[in-house]
């Protein structure tokens, strides 16, 4: 929350002056090997808890993530 907030205020700051605007970006569940060496144990507990919070949505390749932020950098 602070990041889009913090861009919200970039954003109002640079845009009337610069045309610069400023955007907040997440890239949603990646599917990444950052846990190699967690236990199956402790990435099933991480799992059950982030399922507790409501998301269910698919991990995205690092590719399908990347879209935003490339769509972001270069569409104004």
């Amino acid at each position: 929350m602070a990041n889009i907030l913090y861009s919200m205020s970039l954003t109002q700051t640079l845009d009337a002056k610069y045309c610069i605007g400023s955007y907040a970006i997440h890239p949603g569940a990646v599917t990444t090997n950052i846990n190699r060496h967690a236990k199956p144990e402790e990435i099933e507990q991480a799992l059950k808890r982030v399922r507790e919070l409501g998301f269910e949505a698919p991990a995205k390749t690092p590719d399908q993530s990347a879209n935003s932020s490339v769509l972001s950098a270069v569409n104004p």
